[in-house]
């Protein structure tokens, strides 16, 4: 069974407000200034569909077409890890096992309820920061993007089958 992956980014014409607030708040924190940050939201979706399936799920009730625009793909395939601008580093933040996820099951209830067969979601907050040190990269993703005691970070590409 395939594992999905949507991601939502803003369209091209609109402003990354996610970006511009996760920037202050680095800044805020005293952990960089002028961080430059891309954001998008994504949904992992394990469901016995094809492609066509799950572009319709992302256009259907995932996406505003007028100020989004989505990536559909399997986990693990190059396209959903390319940055939207020049930000080189790919932080993703999910849920830890066992957290409850709101977002993830409201999905699944809307999916189901509108005739797609999805099994389970999990929701990412996928960001990509602009060139940070180490140490800087460890301290972000720790006071900024994440809160340890409920969502795991991972730095890079998701590694999930």
């Amino acid at each position: 069974m395939p594992l999905w992956q949507i991601d939502i980014y803003p369209a091209g014409d609109q402003v990354d407000r996610e970006a511009m607030r996760t920037s202050e708040e680095i800044a805020e924190l005293g952990l960089g200034q002028q961080v430059s940050v891309a954001c998008a939201r994504s949904f992992l979706v394990q469901g016995e569909f094809a492609r066509d399936e799950a572009l319709r799920l992302a256009g259907t009730l995932l996406c505003d077409a007028v100020t989004e625009r989505s990536v559909v793909a399997i986990v693990g395939q190059d396209v959903l890890n390319e940055p939207p601008g020049e930000q080189p580093t790919l932080i993703n933040v999910l849920p830890k096992p066992g957290v409850m996820d709101p977002g993830a099951a409201s999905t699944v209830g809307a999916a189901q309820d509108a005739g797609f067969h999805v099994d389970a979601v999990r929701t990412v907050r996928k960001n990509w920061l602009g060139d940070v040190d180490e140490a800087s990269l460890d301290s972000i993703c720790r006071k900024a993007l994440s809160n340890d005691a409920i969502e795991q970070v991972v730095v890079g590409p998701l590694e999930l089958d």
